[in-house]
């Protein structure tokens, strides 16, 4: 089956059928005229938005420029250089990717696409860009078995599973694109899995589950965290049996960790796998997605929950009539207000989706759900105060930077230039410590650490040590900019001056932890022996941090099988919560070093149990 575009499926939600826009797209592209100028397009590469410009005359494409791109300089260069090329020759964006460089192949083709699309002035294209649309894509009433609001990880699955079961079932996004943070995602978790089984690793549901309730003081709702992990090997083998493909599974806190996130294949993160799920949705007639469509309130009869009422961008309401109503929306990593409201620090910068603003939260106020973990977050640790795109990833800007940060257990101080924590601890316990100095902190190293990791590399890294050959760029780059984060100076005098810390307790700090890398031995905070580095040598670093957050992970209290619970405890029937609208997985903090991965996998695994639970519900 030929690959259609992510640009292509929003243009289809809007005109009507995939089907009609790729014949739109074929004829523009076999002797149509064009509307003859330049158009500028954007389409998601891997690390980011892809701009290319496509030229016209009225008869032929006649330029196609890549404007700017974020992917990884060396791997996507052969793309940009090549499919122009391509393209022009054929006349047409299906062309052949660059082997080795799918995701910048993909986005230009994609956004030529788009182009076609738009300047063409053939009869179908003029039809669908003028005449008013009539398709079903476009009704303002919608009956359905299901409707699922949101199309992050967590609604796919729901949606892919419901229609697979034979349910008619209308997915709302509030954005023009499907995946919202499960795009990013480097993996997930599972146990048992048969990846995990081909390569010999024993990992029991017993096991893990008695780690997280330990971590989490039984905090967590113990029925649905149980059904959760028993579900979750399977999930893998469900991904996969859906066209998903995984390059192994590690664990992200070597040397003792839990081997259980699996990571999928060829570092393209999650997108590859919205795309799988997406395409299993539109592939069958029973599924319906509605872009730019988001869920507004829950429709209430009778004590029940019977639909939705929505929005769509062009501001015409949308009333979707349906059996059982299921939340994903994402949480409330984007929304001020509720951050301030239910974190129990509310200066966590949000380095995850955007667009995640609470939807679910208002709707669950309707039904006066009861709610659960709400101050609790997905950690990212100690970030830069940058967007993550520009400082993770093979393509970021600042190479190696927070491959320094992350993990390796450089010294890392408070505003005041005192030492507050184990550097070593999970990101977790990082992000809990960190809390409790005001959020913000500097990592503070000598010219010696930095070409010890760019020439001998990592002690630990992340996942597995690595050389960081681009750091001294990467830094070079950070100070060039004379930014707020990046600080170089030839004394600590001068460096305590530039950041504002307190010099006699940024001196102190230095020399103890000298004293602490010379003896081998941290009386302090107990920092393991391999992981003490000594600041002598100057020039002298230190890069300013601050607490990042993926996502928040409170929500509805639920049942074992997803159903949202009242404030006195009794079922909302028709209502469901999933992802990260449903409380109850963690505590008070994200467990990543027990279950790397854990977030995404109770995504999938949620939209899977409670499509599973309202196949029984509804034959009652």
């Amino acid at each position: 089956m030929k690959r259609k575009s992510w640009r292509l499926l929003v243009v289809a939600a809007v005109l009507g059928t995939v089907l009609f826009v790729a014949c739109a797209t074929s004829e523009a592209t076999k002797g149509a005229r064009y509307r003859a100028g330049a158009y500028s397009i954007e389409a998601q590469g891997h690390n980011g938005p892809v701009k290319v410009e496509v030229t016209f005359s009225p008869t032929a494409i006649t330029g196609v420029k890549i404007v700017s791109s974020n992917d990884t300089p060396g791997v996507s260069d052969a793309a940009v250089e090549q499919m122009p090329g391509r393209i022009l020759a054929a006349q047409s964006s299906e062309v052949d990717s660059v082997s080795g460089a799918t995701d910048t192949s993909a986005a230009i083709k994609d956004a030529v696409e788009q182009a076609i699309v738009q300047a063409s002035i053939s009869a179908a294209a003029v039809k669908a860009a003028n005449t008013a649309p009539t398709s079903s894509d476009l009704k303002s009433e919608y009956d359905c078995d299901i409707v699922v609001i949101g199309a992050g990880g967590a609604g796919l699955a729901a949606t892919v599973a419901g229609v697979e079961a034979g349910y008619k079932v209308v997915l709302l996004e509030k954005q023009g694109f499907a995946g919202g943070g499960f795009n990013y995602v480097e993996g997930t978790f599972g146990i048992d899995s048969p990846i995990q089984k081909a390569a010999g690793i024993k990992l029991s549901t017993e096991k893990i589950f008695d780690e997280s309730m330990d971590f989490n003081h039984w905090l967590g709702n113990a029925p649905l965290i149980k059904a959760f992990y028993q579900k979750s090997g399977d999930s893998i083998q469900w991904l996969m049996d859906h066209g998903v493909k995984f390059r192994g599974v590690i664990t992200a806190n070597p040397p003792d960790g839990n081997v259980a996130w699996h990571l999928f294949d060829g570092g393209q993160s999650g997108r590859l796998a919205v795309k799988a799920l997406t395409d299993a949705i539109t592939s069958k007639p029973n599924g319906t997605i509605l872009y730019e469509t988001p869920g507004k309130s829950l429709i209430l009869k009778g004590g029940k929950v019977v639909g939705v009422e929505a929005l769509r961008k062009s501001g015409q309401k949308v009333t979707i009539h349906a059996k059982a109503v299921i939340l994903a929306s994402g949480g409330f990593s984007s929304n001020e207000e509720m951050k301030k409201k239910y974190l129990r620090f509310p200066g966590y910068v949000n380095v995850g989706a955007g667009g995640r603003e609470g939807d679910g939260v208002k709707m669950l106020q309707q039904v006066d759900a009861q709610f659960v973990s709400m101050n609790a977050v997905l950690g990212a640790g100690l970030v830069m105060p940058i967007p993550i795109s520009e400082q993770m990833g093979p393509g970021t800007k600042y190479p190696g930077i927070l491959g320094v940060i992350y993990n390796e257990g450089l010294l890392t101080l408070s505003k005041q230039g005192k030492r507050y924590m184990n550097e070593r601890l999970p990101i977790e316990y990082r992000s809990n410590a960190t809390e409790q100095v005001g959020g913000t902190a500097y990592v503070v190293f000598d010219q010696k650490t930095l070409d010890e990791f760019e020439t001998k590399g990592q002690r630990f890294g992340f996942g597995a040590p690595s050389q960081l050959p681009g750091l001294q760029d990467g830094i070079d780059k950070a100070l060039s900019e004379r930014n707020d984060w990046m600080f170089k100076a030839s004394s600590l005098d001068d460096l305590a001056k530039q950041t504002g810390m307190d010099v006699g307790n940024l001196k102190q700090s230095v020399a103890n932890m000298n004293e602490y890398a010379k003896n081998g031995y941290d009386p302090e905070f107990y920092l393991e022996k391999n992981a003490l580095y000594s600041i002598e040598q100057g020039p002298f670093y230190a890069v300013r941090v601050v607490l990042g957050m993926y996502a928040t992970v409170g929500g509805a209290r639920v049942t074992e099988h997803l159903q949202v619970l009242d404030s006195r405890g009794a079922v909302v029937p028709g209502l469901y919560a999933i992802g990260l609208d449903a409380g109850g997985v963690y505590g008070d903090t994200y467990d990543m070093r027990i279950a790397n991965g854990s977030a995404s996998s109770f995504s999938i695994n949620s939209g899977r149990l409670a499509i599973e639970h309202i196949q029984t519900w509804l034959k009652k």
